[in-house]
């Protein structure tokens, strides 16, 4: 695959897919074809792909030509290290990081964990049946995401959120969000497949009663969203804060009950907006969504809790 600006030379010779763009928000759409890429093409080659884009963008240049490196040969008589003393590939790490929240989750939910434990590596390592060292990756990248409370023993501490923890998590995703849908609303359909897709498996879940799996559907349509702005990074961002407010209703129990009608209402026209190329009406939508649930959630926060250690 060769990556070129639209009046770059032509390759010479060679069978390689060229994909040429006009300017910079044509190249915003070329995420898609580059996480395509084998694993030998990301890391470093990329990280040169984006420094070649903005020198390019930034000073005006003629054209841009970029193609993947060929991946390294293997040195001659040397054989891939045994499996186990392979170092975990990101995708390995990501599936741990996973698995702890739904673990988490789960024991919440079911009564296992309550407010104010403290899970150690080696009682959620149990729990999952890995390696400490491994949960203990996991746990501390969780923890940089905010997405749990990591102590100095290496224990989860399952506390709930403060005001603040709240309040700057919606004034985070307000502020994202504005900037995905403004793009999405520019870009066009890409996307929209699997956007409409959540939204259907949401308002499905509705129809079943599901309240506690319709606040996942919720955060996975918004990542979803996301992703049709074409922008490398805000989507990311924002699933993220999806997994930290999907803990922060796990941790509120049963009293989080945020009316399912209400959501698939602003969902709905989220996506509506964004087919229609409707900026305006798209970040009214948003922003209102946001304000509600914060709204919502400190109201919360202010009731008192009952039940056995602080659960309802």
């Amino acid at each position: 695959m060769l990556l070129a600006t639209s009046d770059a030379p032509a390759a010479d010779g060679g069978s390689a897919a060229v994909l040429r763009c006009a300017d910079e928000r044509e190249w915003f759409g070329l995420f898609e074809p580059l996480s395509q890429l084998p694993e030998q093409f990301v890391g470093e080659p990329l990280a040169d792909l984006e420094k070649r884009l903005h020198h390019w963008y930034e000073h005006g240049e003629a054209s841009c030509l970029w193609t993947p490196p060929a991946p390294p040969e293997p040195a001659p008589g040397k054989s891939e290290a045994p499996s186990s003393l392979v170092a975990p590939s990101e995708s390995e790490e990501s599936s741990i990081e996973d698995e702890l929240l739904v673990s988490i989750r789960t024991g919440i939910a079911e009564g296992s964990f309550e407010i104010g434990d403290e899970l150690s590596d080696r009682v959620l390592a149990d729990r999952l049946g890995a390696g400490q060292g491994r949960v203990r990756r996991g746990m501390h990248a969780l923890a940089e995401e905010g997405l749990i409370t990591v102590t100095a023993e290496n224990s989860v501490a399952v506390r709930l959120p403060t005001k603040a923890d709240v309040v700057e998590m919606y004034a985070a995703r307000q502020a994202l969000g504005t900037i995905a849908l403004r793009s999405a609303c520019r870009r066009g359909t890409a996307g929209a497949r699997e956007a409409r897709a959540a939204l259907d498996a949401l308002a499905e879940c509705i129809r079943e009663g599901d309240t506690a799996r319709t606040q996942r559907l919720d955060a996975e349509f918004q990542t979803a969203l996301a992703q049709m702005s074409g922008l490398s990074r805000i989507p990311g961002l924002i699933g993220s804060f999806a997994k930290q407010l999907v803990m922060f209703i796990t941790l509120m129990g049963p009293r989080y009950a945020y009316p399912t009608g209400e959501i698939l209402e602003q969902d709905a026209g989220l996506l509506a907006s964004v087919l229609e190329h409707d900026q305006d009406r798209a970040v009214a939508i948003w922003r209102e969504k946001m304000g509600r649930g914060a709204e919502y959630m400190l109201d919360l926060l202010d009731e008192p809790r009952t039940g056995p250690r602080g659960l309802v």
